[in-house]
């Protein structure tokens, strides 16, 4: 099995010279795998069958609004406003980290960075942002929680220690200082991003 995951491996770095899809070798090193019996039907019973469908096409999406020109017609969309709206790059940033904060209050954190990712990108040259600005906001605010269900680490830490090690308020009291140094950080950054030129 190792030596398959190296080839495996081997084969997405040269998938682009080769002018292969990286699915293509993902889906030959799963063969493999099975061929040489080191994944049984057991195994692939239990995967995620829905996760890995809904990370496809997401995944997929991107190509496909790129090739319909929707990425465009969205950041001009949402540039525009945002342009329009006259706000500071300051403000836009902490805009996205609340953003962000509050749409992971529905959604994991998988879901959160392709969502707000494929919304905000196209129309980060009309905010005068580098998109590594985007995105890298996204990722921070992103570890963000506001519920206990929110992050199932803390769950059980929780459980495990049979809650003598925290309790609840503690762990509010914590995720709300969590998203304070994250605001900081952002308003930290800012002035940094601004003689880097990606802003």
């Amino acid at each position: 099995m190792l030596a398959i995951l190296l080839l495996v491996v081997a084969g997405w770095m040269a998938a682009p010279a080769l002018r292969l899809d990286v699915g293509v070798v993902a889906i030959v090193g799963l063969l493999a795998a099975v061929a040489t019996g080191n994944v049984d039907r057991q195994a692939i019973r239990e995967l995620d069958w829905d996760y890995l469908i809904f990370y496809g096409v997401a995944l997929s999406l991107v190509r496909l609004g790129a090739a319909l020109g929707l990425d465009r017609l969205i950041g001009e969309t949402v540039g525009r406003r945002l342009v329009d709206s006259g706000a500071s790059t300051l403000v836009l940033v902490l805009a996205i980290a609340v953003v962000t904060v509050l749409v992971r209050l529905l959604l994991g954190p998988d879901q959160v960075v392709l969502l707000l990712s494929l919304a905000l990108i196209p129309s980060a040259a009309s905010l005068g942002m580098d998109p590594w600005v985007i995105v890298i906001t996204i990722l921070a605010a992103t570890g963000a929680w506001l519920l206990p269900s929110q992050m199932p680490s803390f769950l059980a830490a929780h459980s495990a220690s049979e809650g003598r090690l925290y309790s609840h308020a503690q762990a509010r009291l914590a995720a709300a200082g969590y998203v304070a140094v994250l605001a900081g950080g952002l308003l930290a950054c800012v002035p940094y991003w601004h003689l880097l030129g990606l802003l």
